[in-house]
């Protein structure tokens, strides 16, 4: 298996929503991209604790591929995985 590629996040500044909020105070948020796994498909993903980082390996079929000006994606069905127990490991950050 090809060794695991960290993903970089997007960061977005964002000020607050009131005028006492100036520029100075802007705040940094950490955009990943997401991945929703529904327990009827992946009931182990419901024994899993929320703040936690679980690896775990998918076979995955490309069934879309989008590319133009507006949008750039890839889509995919989710055939199989992999998700031992004891992959658990804290979450860095």
């Amino acid at each position: 298996m090809a060794k695991m590629r960290k993903i970089e996040p997007k960061v977005d500044d964002f000020g607050g929503c009131c005028p006492e909020d100036s520029s100075d105070k802007k705040k940094e948020k950490k955009i990943y991209p997401r991945l929703t796994l529904r327990h009827e498909f992946f009931p182990e993903t419901s024994k899993w604790e929320v703040g936690k980082e679980y690896e775990i390996k998918l076979v995955l079929k490309m069934d879309e591929l989008s590319v133009s000006r507006f949008q750039n994606e890839s889509g995919f069905e989710i055939h199989g995985i992999e998700a031992p127990e004891n992959k658990k490991k804290d979450k860095e950050e």
